[in-house]
């Protein structure tokens, strides 16, 4: 793919959610698939979070709003490390294998953890003090993931990376974050309001395929988002990077 595929100029929020999605649709059963493996904790999470919704012991339209902080936890910074490999194989019009996703994720798979657990702590410490400076933080912090692994970053180095990436372009990434965040609070709560007459396991069931989607679809876009900014940035070549990447799964 040239850069022809790329904005020009500057960041556009339709044009990273259109081409997210078009990247989506070149193997979204390979997206998708990987990202389920990343969802697992989130099914039982959802299951007990329904129970006690249910049960009187919460809230399940407060549970409903905080489902996509608490996916963009571990779960999420798996999922984007999963697809990466695979955003970058379609980039370059090549094949993607689930497998060799999953074998640059899990070669991170520490820092990884490290990474989502200090993000999750900036995004909730700034929406803590009010809910504008948590999604600066998000948007700052929304492409570290890819940061890490393609530039081999540590957790804290990579998001200082994502914050410089993402200067001068943090409106434009804050509605990028927005928008993913409504699809999956809009069509979740219509998701749980349908399967929750059938029961948790329905509902935890059902919870966990759409976020497992609308998770891949995130992945992506996350993904896709960082390739514009390093475009925009200059000197960036997805063909490049891609055979760096191939050199060092091939080691």
């Amino acid at each position: 793919m040239t850069s022809a595929a790329f904005a020009g100029g500057d960041l556009q929020v339709g044009h990273i959610l259109n081409r997210g999605y078009a990247v989506f649709l070149k193997h979204p059963v390979q997206f998708v698939a990987v990202t389920a493996i990343a969802m697992l904790p989130f099914l039982v999470l959802f299951g007990d979070m329904y129970g006690k919704a249910r049960g009187g012991q919460g809230h399940a339209p407060m549970a409903w709003f905080f489902l996509p902080y608490m996916y963009s936890l571990l779960p999420a910074v798996v999922a984007q490390a999963f697809v990466l490999y695979g955003a970058f194989h379609v980039a370059r019009d090549k094949p993607v294998h689930a497998g060799d996703s999953l074998r640059i994720a899990w070669e991170h798979f520490i820092a990884l953890i490290v990474l989502a657990v200090f993000q999750a702590l900036a995004i909730g410490v700034g929406t803590v003090i009010f809910i504008i400076p948590g999604l600066f933080v998000a948007a700052m912090l929304f492409v570290s993931v890819p940061a890490l692994i393609v530039e081999q970053l540590g957790p804290f180095t990579a998001m200082f990376r994502s914050a410089h990436l993402t200067t001068g372009h943090r409106w434009k990434t804050v509605g990028i974050f927005l928008a993913l965040t409504v699809i999956g609070v809009v069509v979740g709560g219509v998701v749980e309001l349908i399967l929750g007459f059938g029961g948790r396991v329905l509902a935890a069931i059902g919870a966990w395929v759409w976020y497992s989607i609308w998770g891949a679809y995130y992945a992506v876009v996350v993904n896709v988002t960082y390739q514009e900014l390093r475009q925009l940035e200059g000197g960036f070549d997805v063909e490049q990077v891609g055979s760096e990447l191939d050199a060092h799964l091939a080691a």
